[in-house]
């Protein structure tokens, strides 16, 4: 349902043994991502 509302999303490729990452950390490296990807 929250997908379904939302406008889009995206996925945080994760390794090793880390099963999840909070709030903060995957807004950081989605941030990261965007200012790689558009400041050029």
């Amino acid at each position: 349902e929250a997908l379904a509302a939302a406008a889009g999303h995206v996925e945080i490729t994760q390794y090793g043994s880390t099963r999840s990452i909070n709030a903060g950390a995957a807004a950081a490296v989605i941030m990261y991502e965007w200012c790689r990807r558009h400041a050029g």
